[in-house]
């Protein structure tokens, strides 16, 4: 399990799932002293597993993105995206575009 503690101003919830989710911060963290609580590292190997595991032949999405993109992007990809998702964990942020999707209906 990955916990972060997040900045209360980069949270994008009301007042009362903020105070849920430091509570439950704050219990889990009593209660485990190996508790990851100020580094929110994601490891270049857990990149790569998540590459893995994508289904080929899927549609791209808004962003003309393709699972073979990521599949045969090499190591130099798995690094930036790796940075990509640490920065968005410290953060607590998603990029909106990253929010979008595509439903394409069987006709």
């Amino acid at each position: 399990m990955r916990l972060c503690i997040l900045h209360k101003k980069t949270l994008n919830t009301n007042d009362s799932h903020r105070s849920f989710i430091e509570n439950e911060l704050r219990e889990y963290t009593s209660n485990n002293d190996n508790a990851p609580v100020t580094a929110c590292e994601i490891s270049t190997e857990e990149v790569r597993t998540a590459v893995k595991l994508c289904q080929r032949g899927k549609s791209c999405g808004d962003d003309n993105i393709v699972y073979e993109h990521l599949i045969h992007g090499g190591t130099y990809l798995i690094e930036i995206l790796t940075r990509l998702y640490t920065a968005m964990f410290k953060h607590a942020y998603t990029p909106i575009k990253m929010k979008h999707g595509v439903v394409n209906y069987a006709t």
